[in-house]
C-alpha cells in the first residue's frame, strides 16, 4: 500500500472514531491499534507514542484558553519531529487548542514524519535514519532499483545511481556507484 493511500485510510478511521465517541480510554485504545498497524507496515519507523497527561499540565505548556469542560486527561501523541495534544471538551475533540474540526484533527494525526517521508532513494533513506525517524537495521533496509554491486561488503542499500554504505549509523554515507567501484579497485590493489 502506498503512503498516500494509507494516509487516506487512516484519516478516515480516525475521523470515524472521533466522530462516534467522547470516551478518551476508547480513543487511546483504538489509536494505539491504528498506529500499530501502520508501524507493522514500516518496521524501520520509530513508533508513535501515546501518553496520557493531566489536563492541568496544558496551561504550563502554553495552552491558556482551555474550555472549563475539558476532560481530566489529555493525550500526548508523539514521534520524532511530531507532537500533538488531543482532548475532549464541549463541543467535541480538540487538537493543540487549534481546532474542533474532526477532519482537521484527523489530518494532523496522520501527519507524522514517517507518513510524510517515504524514501525513494538511498539519500532520502540516509536522511530518515540520520534524522531519527527510521531506526538503523542493516537487515531490513530497502533497495530502490538497479542491481546489487559486485562488491557488496558494507553496502546497506542501493538505487540506480548511488549506494548507502557503512557498518553502523555513525558511519553511513551515500556514494555513487562509480566511486564505489573505484574504491573497491583501489582496495584490491592494497591487498596485493
Amino acid at each position: 500500500m502506498k503512503i498516500y493511500e494509507l494516509q487516506v485510510k487512516v484519516k478516515k478511521e480516525i475521523a470515524l472514531l472521533l466522530g462516534t465517541t467522547s470516551d478518551l480510554d476508547l480513543v487511546i485504545s483504538k489509536l494505539n491499534l491504528i498506529y500499530a498497524q501502520i508501524i507493522s507496515l514500516f518496521p524501520l519507523a520509530k513508533p508513535i507514542e501515546i501518553e496520557t497527561i493531566n489536563s492541568n499540565r496544558l496551561t504550563s505548556l502554553g495552552f491558556y484558553q482551555l474550555d472549563p469542560n475539558i476532560s481530566d486527561k489529555v493525550l500526548h501523541i508523539k514521534q520524532k519531529g511530531f507532537g500533538a495534544y488531543l482532548w475532549y471538551e464541549t463541543p467535541g475533540w480538540c487538537i493543540d487548542d487549534e481546532s474542533n474540526d474532526i477532519e482537521f484533527i484527523s489530518e494532523q494525526l496522520v501527519s507524522t514524519p514517517f507518513l510524510e517521508n517515504e524514501p525513494r532513494s538511498v539519500k532520502e533513506l540516509r536522511d530518515l535514519i540520520k534524522g531519527g525517524i527510521w531506526t538503523f537495521n542493516k537487515d531490513l533496509l530497502p533497495n530502490f532499483g538497479g542491481s546489487s554491486p559486485k562488491d557488496n561488503h558494507e553496502v546497506l542499500s542501493w538505487d540506480l545511481k548511488n549506494l548507502l554504505v557503512g557498518t553502523h549509523i555513525d558511519n553511513i554515507t551515500v556514494i555513487s556507484r562509480d566511486e564505489w567501484d573505484k574504491l573497491c579497485e583501489r582496495e584490491k590493489g592494497w591487498l596485493k
